[in-house]
């Protein structure tokens, strides 16, 4: 066998894996106070592996509806992801599983660094 494999280019095919997810993991990343909040649910099997990431906006009357009531971002969440919520929702330490690598999170907007000042040469 060679190191060096050959590479085939051909005509682009789809691949369809299906997963199956049963816990999904919610992290909150931007809130615009009385109007929206950006999510992101990771999507976990029955290992709790990660699959993937789904993002959601909740704005108007879905925002709205959250009030204080913590529990409703997970029932959202499981009915726009077409699933249903037990409301069993455990902290990952409880599951005895470990806590999965959380996706990386969106980077903020940055405002560009002044320019230092010139120094005066002596």
């Amino acid at each position: 066998m060679s190191d060096d494999p050959f590479v085939t280019e051909i005509t682009p095919q789809t691949f369809t894996e299906t997963k199956i997810f049963k816990y999904f993991v919610v992290y909150i990343d931007k809130i615009v106070l009385h109007e929206s909040v950006s999510l992101r649910a990771d999507l976990l099997d029955e290992n709790k592996g990660y699959i993937r990431t789904q993002g959601f906006e909740l704005k108007g009357a879905d925002y709205a509806a959250w009030g204080s009531d913590d529990d409703y971002i997970f029932t959202k969440v499981a009915q726009l992801l077409g699933a249903s919520s037990t409301l069993q929702s455990l902290r990952m330490s409880e599951l005895n599983a470990p806590a999965p690598e959380p996706s990386p999170a969106p980077e903020p907007d940055r405002e560009p660094e002044p320019a230092p000042a010139p120094s005066g040469g002596q």
